[in-house]
């Protein structure tokens, strides 16, 4: 969804996650009718799914992923193009070098010298993953990159209200932000895991898989499983335990889930620092821990 993401935790800065926030609801205050049509993946929407934890705090983002309704937004009779509505609010398109420019990444600069990208994504069943779906705006010169797992957040998202100062000293707003569940989060996030293999995705597994009460994941799981999504879920929920797990060959905490959530976790054991490297085994089979305990209850 993105460009190649930094290996490990240092590439994103605490204030920067904070920055991402100001700009996701400074896009929602200006979007008029459009914002009903929005909902919230990637890396922000961890800090809305689970509660803080200052022991184990999540890695944070350098940009803001939303999905559009692709349906909705070309019923909306808006009054001026959604185009129109980004550039009134400071966005930009992001160079795609050559002299050209993206059309599903833009970008903002907030006043505290951060350069925060936004991408249009879509979950269209019936599109190709990694095509351009054009949106209903003047010209096509925006479009949202399509992901067809993402359909999943048309249907399985919660409410939240969000407070932050406006990009450009337009004071304080709160705004209503339709987010990902756990179940089209974690789908999503598998689904990306298991075609780039980043790190940032299986750290951004793995802190859900354990900041969210299991009982709660069960439990919305176990309704989800029960709609015409069912299989599009299991399918996801495979791709985790293939991921975490341990099966008859392997042990969990060696597979690449793990292993990765903790490459972007904690730094490099230098030399012969055996005590370095058995904290990184512990933190890896509580990664895989956790992820297993969510198959079995769900008996994938």
């Amino acid at each position: 969804m993105n460009d190649k993401k930094p290996k490990d935790y240092t590439g994103y800065p605490p204030d920067q996650t904070d920055e991402c926030e100001r700009v996701l609801v400074t896009l929602l205050n200006g979007m008029g009718p459009w914002k009903d049509s929005v909902y919230l993946v990637g890396g922000l929407a961890p800090r809305y799914l689970a509660p803080a934890d200052p022991e184990r705090p999540h890695g944070g983002t350098a940009d803001v992923d939303i999905v559009v309704r692709m349906a909705v937004l070309a019923d909306t009779k808006a009054y001026a193009t959604l185009e129109e509505n980004l550039a009134r609010l400071g966005f930009s398109r992001v160079p795609l070098g050559a002299g050209g420019f993206f059309t599903w990444r833009w970008q903002i600069m907030t006043d505290k010298d951060h350069s925060i990208v936004l991408e249009f994504l879509t979950g269209d069943l019936e599109g190709g993953r990694g095509e351009l779906e054009k949106l209903p705006a003047k010209g096509h010169k925006l479009n949202a990159y399509n992901y067809p797992v993402l359909h999943l957040v048309y249907h399985f998202y919660d409410k939240i209200e969000v407070t932050a100062e406006l990009i450009g000293g337009r004071g304080i707003a709160t705004e209503t932000l339709r987010h990902a569940n756990i179940v089209s989060y974690l789908c999503a996030k598998a689904d990306a895991l298991d075609d780039r293999g980043e790190e940032k995705d299986a750290h951004d597994l793995a802190y859900c898989l354990e900041q969210v009460p299991l009982d709660k994941m069960v439990e919305a799981f176990t309704s989800a499983m029960k709609t015409e999504f069912a299989e599009m879920i299991r399918t996801q929920l495979r791709v985790i335990k293939k991921r975490f797990c341990s099966d008859e060959k392997i042990e969990g905490y060696r597979k690449d889930g793990p292993v990765k959530a903790v490459i972007f976790e904690m730094e490099a054991p230098a030399g012969d620092d055996e005590e370095a490297r058995n904290r990184r085994i512990l933190r890896q089979r509580s990664v895989s821990d956790a992820a297993e305990a969510l198959i079995a209850h769900l008996g994938v």
